[in-house]
This record gives C-alpha cells, sequence and structure tokens, in this order.
C-alpha cells in the first residue's frame, strides 16, 4: 500500500495544485465580489460564503484523494498479480465535520479467494461500516456529557452544516448512548446543591 502512495505522490501533489489553484481562485472571486456587493448583512454573508466555500474545498479534497489513490491501485500491477476486482463502484457516505463526504471505492478479493478489502478504506484508515467521522463522534460524546445526549445529536451535525444548508440531520441518542459505552466515557457526578426556600 505504501508503495503505491509512494510512486505517485509527486502525480497526488500535481493534481492537487491544479485542484487548489482552482478552488482557491474560484473563492477569491466570490469573496472580492461580497466585499464590494453594497449590502446590509456584508460581513454575515462574507462569513457564511467563506465557511461554505472551506468546507467544499476539504471535501473535494476528501473525494480527490480517495479517487485518485484507488485508480492508482486498481490499475497497479500488484493490484492484477495479487486481486481480482469484486465490486467497482461501491458507494459510501460519511458524515463529517465539514458535511457530508459521499464516494465510491472498489472492493477486492484475491485470487485464492481467502482475502477481501477496500483498499482505499485500510489506506485512509476508514472505520468499516461507520456513517460518522471520528471527529463527529468525538464532538457529539463532548457535548453529550455537557447536556444530554438528546440535544448533541440534534445540534452537532447542524452546527457541522453549512448556514445555507437545507437538509439537517439528527444524530439518534441511542447511537451516542452507544459510542460512549464504546469508548468507556466516564459519567461525571456532580456534588448536590444545598438550595434554600429563597434561592432561585
Amino acid at each position: 500500500m505504501n508503495s503505491i502512495t509512494q510512486i505517485y505522490s509527486l502525480e497526488f501533489k500535481n493534481l492537487l495544485k491544479s485542484k487548489l489553484f482552482t478552488i482557491i481562485d474560484n473563492l477569491t472571486d466570490k469573496l472580492i465580489d461580497n466585499i464590494l456587493f453594497p449590502t446590509d448583512g456584508k460581513y454575515i454573508k462574507i462569513l457564511s460564503d467563506l465557511e461554505d466555500d472551506i468546507k467544499k474545498m476539504v471535501i473535494t479534497i476528501l473525494i480527490e484523494t480517495i479517487n485518485f489513490f484507488d485508480n492508482k491501485y486498481r490499475n497497479s500491477k500488484e493490484r492484477k498479480e495479487f486481486y481480482h476486482i469484486n465490486i467497482c463502484q461501491d458507494h459510501r457516505t460519511i458524515q463529517t465535520v465539514f458535511g457530508e463526504l459521499e464516494f465510491y471505492r472498489t472492493y477486492y478479493e484475491s485470487k485464492d479467494r481467502k482475502t477481501h478489502f477496500y483498499f482505499i478504506d485500510n489506506l485512509l484508515g476508514i472505520e468499516k461500516y461507520a456513517r460518522y467521522d471520528c471527529n463527529v463522534k468525538a464532538s457529539a460524546i463532548d457535548l453529550a456529557t455537557k447536556t444530554n445526549q438528546k440535544f448533541s445529536g440534534e445540534y452537532i451535525l447542524t452546527k457541522n452544516n453549512s448556514f445555507s444548508s437545507k437538509t439537517f440531520d439528527v444524530i439518534p441518542r441511542q447511537t451516542i448512548n452507544r459510542w460512549i459505552k464504546k469508548w468507556q466515557v466516564p459519567m461525571i457526578q456532580y456534588n448536590p446543591i444545598d438550595i434554600d426556600g429563597n434561592t432561585l
């Protein structure tokens, strides 16, 4: 796996530079238009558009990375020598702190049919069957310990979506509870407060 990333590192850098140049050029044009456009909520519009564009840029970089290395491995001599393609375009969606990451990857099977794996999942360390990435889980658990699991599940993905997004997902509180148990997060016990009848 590491041999694939080393062999194609220069090609990948050039691809990413080209993609980033286009994204930043568009982002700059939009920012200048927002600055020059006369409006009452100019600052808010600049912030919301910047947030949108930066989140889209991160998702684009992730998708480009996945597509690039998945294609390179699929066409490599190493893969052709030892593995068959079992599923060519397997769809996967993961909720991240930058928004929804939707991508396609290849599922491989060894020629002796003993090994099955997704190259891209192994390369990037993506957890099997996970619908939420580790940063979303950590944020949800952190907020749940300070408030409650229901509020955390409603707030986290809403916060992570852009201002202009119309689709706000909710993480079920049972899911957050399962993460808390799996990660063995200690429950905080607060000392009771003595309140007299005149204290609000």
